[in-house]
Formats: C-alpha cells, sequence, structure tokens
C-alpha cells in the first residue's frame, strides 16, 4: 500500500498550507466565495482545503445545529455521507455542501481547521481521502473508530477549548486517529491556526508525528 510519511515536515507544511488559505494568497482558487459558509480552496497540488468558521452566521448554522433533520436541497448528499457513521448533524450538513466540489475536483487530500476539520473528516472517511484536520471539535457520535477511519488523522492541541468542550459536554468524538500535543496556553488563543503552526513545529514534537495516512482509495 502506498502512503503519506506523517512527520514532522510533513505537519509543518500542511499547518502553512491551511495559513496561506486564511490570508488567500494567489495560488489558491477560491470555490465557495459568497454563500455564507467557510471557504474551500483546491491547491495547485490537489489538496482540498476547508476553511475554519468564517463568521458568526457559520458557528449559529453549522457548529450549533443538533437538528437531525435533513436541510432542503440536501437530504441524498446527507443520507450518503451518513451510511456509515453517525455524524453531528451541522457538521454533516457542512459536508454536504462541500460535497460537489470534492466531486469534482477530485482532490488527492483533504485538509481542514476547525469546522472545516470536521467537514473534511466527513468527506475522507465517506469517500476514502487522506484527510489531516487542526483543532477539529468532536464530530461522531458513536465509536472513533469506524469506517473508513484509517483515513482521517487529527492535530489537537491540550488547551484547545474547541476539541474539549464537543468531547466533554457535547459528548461527541474525534473520528479516526488523534496526536495530542501538550501545550498552557490561553485556550482561546489556542484554536487559532496560528498557533497550531507555531506549535508542531516545535523540535520537541519531532517524535509525535510517526506515523502514515493511506493515499486516495487505497
Amino acid at each position: 500500500m502506498v502512503q503519506y510519511t506523517v512527520d514532522q515536515a510533513f505537519v509543518v507544511q500542511q499547518a502553512q498550507t491551511i495559513l496561506r488559505a486564511y490570508k488567500n494568497k494567489a495560488d489558491f482558487i477560491e470555490d465557495d466565495p459568497k454563500r455564507g459558509q467557510a471557504r474551500a480552496y483546491i491547491t495547485k497540488g490537489g489538496t482540498l482545503v476547508i476553511r475554519g468558521t468564517d463568521s458568526g452566521k457559520d458557528l449559529i448554522r453549522f457548529g450549533l445545529d443538533f437538528n437531525p433533520a435533513h436541510k432542503p436541497g440536501l437530504g441524498s448528499r446527507i443520507k450518503f455521507l451518513s451510511e456509515y457513521t453517525k455524524w453531528f448533524p451541522g457538521y454533516v450538513e457542512h459536508a454536504a455542501l462541500m460535497l460537489l466540489y470534492v466531486k469534482e475536483l477530485k482532490p488527492r487530500f483533504l485538509l481542514g481547521h476547525s469546522m472545516g476539520g470536521a467537514a473534511c473528516a466527513v468527506l475522507g472517511s465517506r469517500l476514502r481521502i487522506p484527510t489531516l484536520t487542526f483543532a477539529c471539535p468532536g464530530v461522531v457520535d458513536g465509536r472513533r473508530r469506524g469506517h473508513n477511519s484509517r483515513y482521517v488523522l487529527n492535530i489537537v492541541r491540550g488547551d484547545d477549548w474547541i476539541p474539549s468542550l464537543t468531547t466533554s459536554i457535547f459528548k461527541h468524538k474525534l473520528f479516526g486517529d488523534a496526536i495530542t500535543l501538550s501545550a498552557n496556553d490561553d485556550p482561546v488563543e489556542a484554536h487559532f491556526m496560528k498557533n497550531y503552526a507555531k506549535l508542531v513545529a516545535w523540535p520537541r514534537f519531532s517524535e509525535e508525528f510517526d506515523t502514515v495516512l493511506p493515499r486516495v482509495n487505497d
């Protein structure tokens, strides 16, 4: 099986890719510019990047949506994504909105931060696309190890309030494997992607990232 080697250099590179997405750099094609949800970008190398919460509306629409009812126009996509796994309703809705882009662009890798990471976990596991998330909230109501969970790897800071809140209060779990990095900073500041990018580059974490991800559809 051909695999991605996930070492510190690889993780640092992916963190920088997300930071460029947040800065709207020219080597990204903006696929979802003005539709009120976190935006997605495709890199020239075939990585689809889904940003975190873009506004308060995103948080209310997706992050606080506990209603499992299918949304107008998204029912068939939500059903497809939920065939094997019981996802948090708001995150599977967000993933359903991104599904058409994934099918059209056929990315080789999915990369997401925060709510974007949750959408990537849903899409990556269902479509068997290798996925790396940073600061992903608890996204699954059930087993952390499930259908195609080997395609998803989560990087989480121990001091990040979002993963902690969603897993301890809402009782949702991260999906796939997780690497938790020990840190003790402000819990709100810890969630920002720029602070993840700094932390993963620390030399003391060089041994933490010794793992692999399968390539597309292996």
